[in-house]
């Protein structure tokens, strides 16, 4: 893929129109379409304009395919991830690591999530103060910007965590009400349409998912009283549904 054709890319994505890209860069409308059809080359000394009116990193605009990009979003990530919260060093290392990498592609709402989650184990374990603005704004970003229901709903669960932190409950009910209903969940509808000789067992195994939740749920309601009870109950009913399998 050519520069041009990144440009073109980049410019279609955010909903910009050729006519407005060459009024911000102060160039005929012609020029912009001789770049997108491969006829002519931008100049070098307005690769940065160009780079930030699209909301992308130089490098984005060079790089040899967006497969590329996303592998290396991935390794990033995946690097993150390895690195311990639990040791102050390797945490400040992987907070630095996301950080950096997102001043070079600060569209990549795969990154503000990964860096959001760090924050966000960063206020359980450390207690970093500030940190709960730094998620809401990447969880929001991920809100309008993503397509991705996935990414969309780790950017709900992160922000209705944090908004309970900063005390925004109307917040955390209208994200939550976003969120599929229990009947409607992956499990649900996956166990439902499995072939007949496999139902039981994808029913039984989401049947023990749901014991689990409801479990840590009914501790939080008796907490701090003994709860050996409430486990006792559960794993009977954890019983009668491996038994049906």
């Amino acid at each position: 893929m050519t520069i041009g054709e990144r440009i073109k890319y980049y410019r279609m994505e955010q909903g910009i129109t050729q006519e407005k890209l060459a009024s911000e860069l102060y160039i005929s409308n012609q020029a912009i379409s001789k770049w997108e059809r491969n006829a002519s080359l931008p100049d070098v000394s307005l690769i940065p304009k160009i780079a930030h009116i699209l909301g992308v990193s130089c490098d984005a605009l060079f790089v040899d395919s967006f497969e590329d990009v996303d592998k290396e979003l991935n390794e990033i990530i995946k690097k993150a991830e390895q690195l311990s919260v639990n040791n102050a060093d390797e945490y400040r290392q992987g907070v630095s690591l996301l950080e950096r990498s997102l001043d070079r592609y600060p569209k990549a709402c795969a990154l503000r999530l990964a860096l959001a989650e760090v924050y966000l184990k960063g206020i359980d374990f450390l207690g970093y103060e500030g940190y709960a603005e730094r998620i809401i704004d990447h969880g929001e970003y991920v809100l309008n910007h993503s397509e991705e229901m996935t990414e969309i709903f780790r950017a709900i669960q992160l922000l209705c965590y944090t908004y309970r932190l900063t005390g925004d409950l109307d917040r955390v009910r209208e994200l939550a009400s976003q969120m599929p209903s229990l009947e409607l969940c992956k499990e649900a509808l996956l166990y439902h349409s499995l072939p007949k000789e496999d139902y039981k067992s994808g029913m039984s195994s989401y049947i023990l998912k749901l014991l689990d939740t409801a479990e840590a749920m009914l501790n939080v309601l008796v907490y701090p009283n003994d709860t050996r009870e409430i486990k006792e109950q559960i794993n009977k009913l954890k019983e009668i549904a491996l038994s049906k399998f």
